[in-house]
Order: structure tokens, then C-alpha cells, then sequence
């Protein structure tokens, strides 16, 4: 493979990956195996078989502060969030978390509850409007569980009380659904 051969030549002198093709194993592999000095990473994911795969593989990365995950398409989403649960490494503080799929409350409360990283960025595409006071009371519980978040960027418009909630505990909240910028390829 290619990917893996170019990703094992840079090796540790490797900082920042965008990796823009769907994911697959053997990449994943090589740069948990040979990139340890990795700070960024931005991922797409569009498999089953290898999202499962992906909090084994970030967790051995000690010096990860950045992580990106874009998740397009159906029946992973959970999967992912599985996946990374007790996983991620303590050094990352930025996580960004875009899918096309609803976020189960349950799977976003469990996720947090287990989620070690004193994580102080969280952008993280979710049904505001459906479930406000579910995710809005799971970001509060890690919250005071860490102390560490600083910024929520979200995928619609919450209820009025829960923004008010978070951010009354020193959280920055922005609904990215309010566009600064459009880019269209044709």
C-alpha cells in the first residue's frame, strides 16, 4: 500500500496527518506503528470494520492534541464512539466529531462518562433539537467530572436553558450551523 509506505518513511518526524481517503486498516496501523511524535490527525471513516478499530489504535498515540473524525456514512457512528470510549490518549484536548448520522444520547453520555481526555475543545454534530436536554445534561455531567472543557460547538440550535446551563459553567458555545463561509464544488 502506498499510504502506508509514505506514512512509515516520515515516521516520527510526522506531526500532522489529513488523511482525506476513507480510512482503512493498514494505514491506521502504519501510523500508530511508526508516527509517534503525531499531534494532529484528521480521519475519515466510512467502514464498519475499520472504525471499530480506531480508539485501540489512537490510544497508543501519547502525543496526540488533535483530533478530527468525519464519518460519512450510515450504521457507524455508535461504532466510532464505541470505539474511542476509555481509549483516548490523555495529551488530546481537541476533539471534532462530524457525522452524518444521529448521535444516540446514549452512546454521547456513555462516551463522556468514560472519556479521560481533559478534552477543552468539543465540536461534535448533534440533534439539539431532539434531544437538548439529554446531551445537554451528559456535557454538563463530564464537565464537572474534568473541568477542562472550554469551547462546544454544535450542529443545530439548542434549547434556550441548556445553553444557558453549559455555558453558565464557563463553556463557549457556537451552533456551527451558522454559516461564516460556503464552499460549493461543482
Amino acid at each position: 500500500n502506498i499510504d502506508s509506505k509514505i506514512l512509515s518513511m516520515a515516521g516520527s518526524s510526522l506531526s500532522r496527518l489529513f488523511y482525506g481517503a476513507p480510512l482503512t486498516r493498514e494505514p491506521l496501523d502504519t501510523v500508530t506503528t511508526y508516527c509517534k511524535n503525531i499531534t494532529t490527525i484528521f480521519i475519515v471513516c466510512s467502514s464498519t470494520g475499520v472504525c471499530q478499530f480506531i480508539g485501540s489504535s489512537i490510544s497508543t498515540l501519547e502525543k496526540l492534541k488533535r483530533l478530527e473524525i468525519e464519518c460519512n456514512c450510515y450504521d457507524v457512528t455508535n461504532i466510532i464512539l464505541q470505539s474511542l470510549e476509555n481509549k483516548l490518549p490523555l495529551s488530546l484536548v481537541y476533539l471534532r466529531f462530524i457525522s452524518f448520522e444521529l448521535i444516540a444520547p446514549s452512546a454521547l453520555n456513555k462516551f463522556l462518562e468514560k472519556c479521560d481526555a481533559p478534552l477543552e475543545t468539543l465540536i461534535i454534530s448533534l440533534d439539539w433539537q431532539k434531544y437538548s436536554f439529554e446531551y445537554g445534561y451528559a456535557i454538563i455531567k463530564f464537565y464537572d467530572r474534568m473541568h477542562t472543557l472550554k469551547r462546544l460547538e454544535t450542529g443545530t440550535y439548542m434549547d434556550k436553558l441548556v445553553f444557558v446551563a453549559i455555558e453558565s459553567c464557563g463553556v463557549k458555545i457556537s451552533e456551527i450551523d451558522k454559516f461564516k463561509s460556503l464552499r460549493y464544488y461543482f
